[in-house]
Formats: structure tokens, sequence, C-alpha cells
């Protein structure tokens, strides 16, 4: 696999947006005021900059459960398509007839790294939306975390939106992923700045709205691809 098609797959893979309705926080609850919710079913479109590669189109559909990107550059058409679920997900390079496995809640990105994140994290990050059960955390004033399969995540929360969130292995130190939030529409993220290991990049987006969950893609019933 190259290494321009895992680390866009990896840093899209749940890269991903989805659409909230954030509800009102009970007295006990750890963000008083704020986009607090679940994702909901979205399709969107982003301008991509990332892995030495600029103005990239990106289309991405999810529900938080499940998550589809297609990225595009210029008249080269699809260059990496991604499909993730609850168990793992796929990855094909553009004009391939093979498909390569993605593990479950782990995204792979160039240089043998690896970002905890899948759909329903992903579908937090780029919505802004801070999760029911989310907790203060020790950071300090404004952070609020939760965890799942081993994976702490932290939400940095200034008013009514989320301005950045990390993510990180339970019992290792420092962030496996950083993102900064900005640009917001409501509490959706007009742009967002990310850094995992030694890649960086950026987001920006184009368009949004509702949509039905997406469907799995026939191309995941591809053979596997034999590495080179």
């Amino acid at each position: 696999m190259s290494r321009f098609s895992v680390a866009v797959a990896a840093m899209l893979a749940g890269l991903v947006l989805a659409c909230s309705h954030a509800g009102p926080a009970s007295p006990e609850r750890a963000v008083s005021a704020g986009p607090i919710g679940e994702p909901r079913p979205f399709a969107a479109l982003y301008r991509l900059d990332c892995c030495r590669q600029s103005n990239l189109l990106a289309t991405v559909r999810g529900d938080g459960e499940s998550l589809s990107v297609a990225v595009a550059a210029g008249p080269a058409g699809t260059v990496v398509e991604a499909w993730m679920g609850v168990d793992g997900g796929w990855l094909r390079n553009g004009g391939e007839r093979c498909v390569r496995m993605l593990p479950p809640g782990m995204l792979p990105l160039a240089g043998g790294a690896a970002v905890p994140l899948d759909p329903w994290l992903g579908a937090l990050l780029l919505g802004g939306i801070v999760p029911l059960d989310a907790r203060p955390s020790p950071r300090g004033a404004g952070w609020v975390e939760a965890s799942a399969h081993g994976v702490t995540a932290s939400w940095l929360v200034s008013g009514e939106i989320v301005t950045k969130v990390e993510t990180a292995r339970d019992g290792e130190s420092g962030p496996a992923l950083a993102v900064t939030l900005a640009e917001h529409h409501g509490h959706i993220p007009g742009r967002l700045v990310f850094r995992a290991g030694s890649e960086s990049g950026e987001l920006v987006l184009v368009e949004w709205r509702s949509a039905a969950a997406p469907l799995r893609p026939a191309w995941v019933t591809a053979p596997p691809c034999r590495e080179r």
C-alpha cells in the first residue's frame, strides 16, 4: 500500500462527520452547556490537505456506527476509498480490484503508527459533539472525557462549542491524535487541523446535509490484496 493512500485513509476513516441535536444538560452532567448528544446520519464534502498533498476532495457519509469515505484528487478522480464498521473495515486504492483490511478501532498511518479512532468517536469529533457519558477531566476547566475499548477521548468545551479533541490509548502518555476545531457552523466545525504522529493535515467543510445511513459498498467483497 502506498504511503499516501494509507495516510489519507487513516486521517479520514472515521474521519468524518455526524449530525446531532444537542440536548439540555442535567445539573450532574459534566458539561453545563454545549453540544451534548449522539451522532446522526450525515453526508459531507471537505477540502483536504494531508500527507504532503493539497486540494483533495473528501466525500464522507456516516451515522456513528459505520463510515464511508472517498478521496479524489483533481482529474485523477478517486484515489482511495475506505469503509469502517464497529468490527473493522476495508480500504481500496483507486483502480485496484482488491481490498486491504483495517483493524477494529485502529487506523494505520504511514511509518507504522496507528490512531485509536472508530466511526462513533470520529463522528463525535468531526460533528463537534460531546457524548452523553462525558465526565469531568483532571486536565482542568472546560475539559471532559470518556473512555471505551482501551481509549480515552478528551474534549475542550468553550461556551457552546468544542474547540479541541484529543485521543490516547490507556496507559500511554501524550495524545495519539490531536485536533483543533474552528470556524463553527452552529456546533459543527468548519475547519479541523489535526496531527497524528508525524502526519498532520487540515479539513475544510464545503457542504453538509442530513442523509440516510451509509450502505456497505459492494467493493468490500473483492479479494484481499497481495502485499508486495
